[in-house]
């Protein structure tokens, strides 16, 4: 997670490849500044091991089709269940080889070159995640850039699909006395906006997670 405190902004969470992030869940933690929201119910999923990465790309300004290569990718994932004060989740994180994989795959607290969190169980072949953020503040009680992030995995035999799809909002007016931007606003200002950016991953299944 990405903590900024000057400006009067405060986090983003952000679950694709253009920010690294620790996981805040449907709990609510307001002062991270945004809220991955869903929550798993725990059921057993196919999801998780080692994969290669086929393909990894990012279109910034539209949707409407994939771009090109994007600019923080790795050779490998791990696709792993992790745990955050009881609020069940899973991560997509990048690696550089398969052994650097298996050493990720055993560290409590994760650092790849890429990462999506997923916080809903679909099914046993899909996981799901949506992100709320604040945007940031001006300094003069005006929030610019907020968004809503949505996220899918889908296995299908042995490939998996991972497509992140982000909706940016108006810059909207602060209503917090301290002049923070806020989650719930933030949403506000971004539902129903037009898809704006668009990062695709597919990957082959290589090997299961080591055994903890």
């Amino acid at each position: 997670m990405n903590m900024i405190t000057g400006n009067s902004q405060r986090s983003e969470l952000r679950s694709g490849s253009r920010l690294r992030t620790w996981l805040c869940t449907a709990v609510g933690f307001q002062l991270l500044g945004a809220v991955s929201c869903g929550g798993s119910s725990d059921p057993a999923t196919n999801v998780e091991g080692i994969y290669s990465v086929t393909t990894h790309t990012e279109n910034a300004v539209s949707c409407g089709a994939e771009g090109g290569p994007a600019k923080m990718t790795a050779p490998y994932l791990i696709i792993r269940k992790d745990s955050f004060v009881g609020f069940t989740y899973y991560s997509a994180i990048g690696c550089a080889s398969v052994a650097a994989c298996r050493t990720l795959a055993a560290e409590k607290q994760p650092n790849g070159a890429f990462s999506f969190i997923f916080d809903t169980v679909n099914s046993a072949d899909k996981l799901s995640g949506a992100t709320r953020s604040t945007g940031f503040s001006d300094g003069n009680g005006n929030c610019k850039d907020p968004y809503i992030a949505e996220r899918t995995l889908v296995r299908t035999a042995e490939a998996i699909r991972i497509e992140d799809r982000t909706f940016k909002g108006d810059s909207y007016k602060s209503d917090d006395p301290k002049g923070f931007c806020t989650t719930e606003l933030g949403a506000k200002a971004s539902k129903g906006k037009p898809c704006s950016a668009l990062e695709v991953l597919t990957g082959t299944f290589v090997e299961a997670l080591p055994k903890s």
